[in-house]
């Protein structure tokens, strides 16, 4: 991490992987449009080179003005899932980055949204998407009639 940025507290934080830079940048665009001035989006893409920091590392190093190193938007992980990763614990917040980058993404439905939690701010990044992606795939593919607890309708 290099250059430094100026980050406000009314700025909402999101790590991608697998959104290309041009969609990163029409989301954003979405989204501060939407929101009428009173919180700005800033996102950035998840480099190979940030795959093993903490998240709340790179959290801290943004809060304080630190703009990550070059990046490569292409990090899509296991499944070729694409992540966003929204550092709020908003409800509306989060609806409204959600349907800012399903907006401009094409196919949308193997894009896997999550809040940073206190827990996984201690994970790497590429272990919280690699939990993820293991979630992702096991909601897609679990027949709920198979379990114990799911009640017949």
């Amino acid at each position: 991490m290099t250059d430094s940025n100026d980050f406000h507290p009314e700025t909402l934080l999101c790590f991608t992987a697998g959104v290309s830079a041009q969609d990163i940048e029409k989301a954003t665009q979405v989204f501060n449009e939407a929101d009428s001035g009173t919180v700005a989006l800033h996102a950035v893409a998840v480099s190979p080179s940030l795959l093993g920091m903490p998240v709340g590392t790179a959290l801290e190093g943004l809060r304080a003005g630190i703009k990550p190193p070059d990046f490569d938007v292409s990090v899509p992980g296991p499944g070729e899932c694409r992540v966003v990763l929204v550092d709020t614990a908003s409800r509306d917040r989060i609806i409204s980055v959600m349907r800012s980058f399903k907006a401009v993404l094409k196919e949308p439905g193997n894009l896997i949204f999550a809040v940073i939690t206190e827990t996984a701010r201690n994970w790497t990044f590429e272990d919280y998407f690699s939990h993820l992606i293991a979630e992702h795939e096991f909601m897609k593919n679990r027949k709920p009639e198979n379990n114990p607890d799911m009640k017949k309708l």
